[in-house]
């Protein structure tokens, strides 16, 4: 355990509860969130989780913020917006709008081994060569998961493409993940991964053969 230690009683206000409690250890974190070790466990907050009895036999528990929780109804229906129009504009071809999405220090990979871009310089390059490669191009998110807390929120789900050129269509199903920065406006993307599962490795294995 580590941080700043502390060794005193407060008063934790839970709601219209309110418990005496006597705290002993570290507090990891800045506030009220971190690992603590709890003297007097008689009391019921959602914003502790059990973790069970540490070797000197004291309980151990850990403070959890509300925002730690859950993710709130608001931030879930804008990152949503962000995902759909970054679909909508790529959809179209649309550059400028899909740039305006991006965070000027964007991370993030594609499935091309080269596909590796660090800054919003080189994923505008990758976008463009997206965009010159085909005729037409469309991309769908689905089984979208959205998590976040403050200002960060992070999104898992999968993405099929499908790229129309010279009369032939390329269609690639893939897993994707992004990370995204709130401005007070906006969502950002800030950092996206999209993968190909290795057709080599089979289920249940957990390494190709």
């Amino acid at each position: 355990m580590t941080g700043r230690p502390f060794n005193y009683k407060r008063v934790l206000k839970c709601g219209s509860a309110e418990e005496h409690i006597c705290f002993i250890g570290a507090l990891g974190g800045a506030g009220d969130s971190g690992w603590v070790l709890a003297l007097n466990h008689s009391f019921n907050c959602p914003h502790f989780t059990f973790l069970g009895l540490n070797v000197t036999g004291y309980i151990l528990y850990q403070i959890i913020s509300q925002n730690d929780m859950t993710t709130s109804q608001q931030t879930r229906i804008q990152v949503q917006d962000t995902l759909d129009r970054f679909a909508l504009y790529y959809n179209r071809k649309d550059k400028d709008k899909v740039l305006s999405l991006i965070d000027p220090s964007i991370t993030g990979f594609g499935t091309g081994a080269d596909e590796k871009a660090i800054g919003i310089d080189e994923y505008r390059k990758f976008l463009a060569r997206d965009m010159a490669q085909c005729d037409k191009v469309s991309i769908e998110f689905s089984d979208v998961h959205i998590f976040g807390e403050g200002t960060v929120a992070w999104v898992a789900c999968g993405s099929t493409i499908r790229a129309d050129k010279d009369e032939r269509t390329s269609i690639i199903v893939m897993r994707a993940t992004f990370v995204l920065r709130g401005t007070g406006h906006d969502w950002l993307i800030t950092h996206l991964h999209l993968s190909v599962p290795d057709r080599d490795q089979k289920d249940g294995e957990a390494f190709c053969r």
